[in-house]
């Protein structure tokens, strides 16, 4: 199951509106999630699917009816027009009365005269003849008789105006403090008779010093001219019939010490089917557990896991190819998409659960450091007995077998135990050494469309 932000960003992706913090959260979802790159591989299918889609014609009676619709709409509307043109009757408002105009009468009359007595009575009031003579006195302006001036209603100054300092204050004679820091500086008297000034210079400022908390600049980084990016290989089982997706699935499986390939199908049991014949085709000994497939036909199990060591990544491109070809004869074609990845440590820990033992999935094969030397504390004649016993037993035009074992893949009470099941001790003692080209490969089978 997905989170809702998942979903989002694999629709963006289709939509075009993946930032590039999205894109990198992306990457790392198809990376760690082969079912969300199987969503994301089907929603551009679904995408291509649409823009090859033909645009829809439209039918031959579509002018007929949008002029048969305009003729209709032109018939309602005089009728709306008619509705709006009748005029609505409004309500008669009556006149007022004298008697409901009487008291606002009253009351502006009343208004005007209390009004018109207040300023009869201000214009005639009696002034105070002796404050205006001694006010004139002070100020030496003389005015004349009978001449009314909004300045003798003001009060009359007595007191001095404050741009006149009523009293000296007499500082004491302490000097100042002295600022250590400040540079001495020669003023010329007042009464200098040289007639210039002497100029000092300023002294120069000091250094500026990088704080010691701050740390200094890092050098600017070059801008990147190559990114590699390593996707996981998810392709439909279909598109193995080209040449150029094959290539890129053997390089895929090229590239990594072991890999993890995941199959899915709409039915395990006839990919399981596919898978053996196939097998039989191209003489791998395939070991299936029957406690596996028991329970595969009964549905308590829907995925399955096989494990080879055997097979070169040509070999493995080559039986899957095949697996197409054989599926495509009896429909309907349950092989569904397929997705390849280097193998990771969750990797190596669930097959070594399922094996019981550690196959080594990150060891190459033909190690120097793990072989003796030729000739290195040997005898002579050391080997040569199983050399013509190998030599004897092969027969002539048999290559070297290679074998791979099918058990389930799922939680431990769906499995069997390594030491009950049979197929797999089989497996185990005809394992052999890995060959120098082989690729351990670890192969989900799984139901259901991813």
């Amino acid at each position: 199951m997905f989170t809702e932000d998942e979903l989002k960003l694999l629709t963006a992706t289709i939509d075009g509106e993946l930032t590039p913090a999205e894109r990198l959260r992306l990457d790392e979802l198809i990376l760690r999630s082969p079912e969300a790159a199987a969503i994301l591989a089907r929603l551009q299918c679904d995408q291509q699917r649409l823009v090859r889609l033909a645009p829809p014609t439209p039918p031959s009676n579509l002018q007929s009816r949008i002029m048969a619709a305009l003729g209709a709409m032109s018939a309602i509307v005089p009728a709306a027009k008619h509705r709006e043109s009748v005029p609505r009757t409004q309500p008669h408002r009556a006149r007022p009365t004298w008697a409901q105009l009487l008291p606002l009468s009253l009351a502006a009359s009343v208004l005007i005269a209390v009004g018109a007595s207040s300023f009869w009575f201000f214009a005639h009031e009696p002034r105070n003849t002796g404050s205006v003579a001694s006010a004139n006195s002070l100020t030496g302006e003389s005015h004349r008789a009978g001449e009314t001036e909004w300045s003798n209603w003001l009060p009359i100054e007595t007191k001095a105006p404050p741009s006149v300092p009523a009293n000296t204050v007499t500082l004491p004679n302490t000097p100042l403090p002295r600022d250590p820091l400040a540079q001495d500086i020669t003023v010329p008297p007042a009464n200098s008779t040289s007639g210039q000034a002497d100029i000092h210079v300023a002294p120069s400022p000091r250094p500026a010093r990088a704080p010691i908390h701050a740390a200094p600049l890092t050098p600017a980084i070059p801008p990147l001219e190559l990114v590699q990016l390593r996707l996981p290989f998810l392709k439909a089982v279909v598109e193995l019939e080209r040449e150029d997706i094959q290539q890129q699935f053997i390089e895929t499986l090229s590239r990594d010490p072991a890999v993890r390939i995941d199959l899915f199908t709409t039915d395990t049991v006839r990919a399981v089917e596919l898978l053996q014949a196939i097998a039989q085709k191209t003489r791998i000994h395939l070991h299936i557990d029957a406690s596996t497939i028991a329970l595969l036909r009964k549905r308590h199990v829907t995925s399955v896991v096989l494990y080879t060591e055997s097979l070169t990544a040509t070999e493995l491109a080559n039986v899957f190819s095949q697996l197409h070809v054989l599926d495509a004869r009896k429909a309907p074609a349950v092989l569904d998409l397929l997705h390849a990845s280097g193998a990771v440590p969750a990797d190596r820990d669930a097959i070594r659960e399922i094996l019981g033992i550690d196959p080594g999935l990150f060891k190459r094969a033909g190690n120097a450091k793990d072989q003796p030397r030729d000739g290195a504390g040997q005898s002579i004649s050391s080997g040569t007995t199983d050399h013509i016993v190998n030599t004897v037993k092969a027969k002539p035009g048999n290559a070297e077998a290679k074998h791979a074992v099918l058990l389930a893949w799922g939680p431990a009470s769906t499995r069997t135990a390594p030491t009950a099941s049979q197929e797999l001790k089989h497996y185990l003692s005809k394992r052999g050494d890995r060959s120098e080209n082989a690729i351990p490969a670890i192969i989900v089978i799984r139901s259901g469309t991813p």
